[in-house]
């Protein structure tokens, strides 16, 4: 899911998490849709803008974390004005680059077990290397 009220850059943000991810992309531009969609659980990752015209997004990062969702923060604020207990997720700080959006995306994806190999592509070409230890 990637939540983000300016659309261009939501379809980019879009564009990048599906090729990174292969998953069906779902777009919204405020936080009571964004709610609405986590709110069952379903979302498997989520790109979260910080400032909405309807509010800030830490409400919908508490519910994401209540699932066990990753999420990665795509925002003009600083790291200091994101609360302590969401600070362990990516944060990137707008404008970034596209390669900064991919490498998050590909810390946060899980690979299955024929994807491994796929993954390693994906943070290769973010400019992450080879992959962990452990991972395949």
């Amino acid at each position: 899911m990637v939540v983000e009220d300016e659309a261009i850059l939501a379809l980019h943000e879009a564009a990048v998490a599906r090729d990174v991810t292969g998953a069906e992309v779902v777009t919204v531009h405020t936080l009571e849709d964004a709610m609405e969609q986590a709110s069952g659980g379903e979302v498997d990752l989520a790109i979260l803008d910080v400032a909405l015209p309807d509010g800030e997004i830490f409400a919908l990062a508490d519910v994401l974390r209540e699932h066990a969702t990753p999420y990665v923060f795509v925002t003009a604020y600083g790291l200091s004005q994101i609360p302590v207990m969401h600070r362990s997720a990516p944060f990137l700080k707008k404008p970034f680059e596209e390669s900064a959006l991919r490498a998050a995306l590909a810390t946060l994806v899980v690979p299955r077990a024929g994807t491994r190999r796929a993954l390693s592509a994906v943070r290769q070409a973010a400019g992450m290397g080879v992959h962990p230890k452990g991972m395949g």
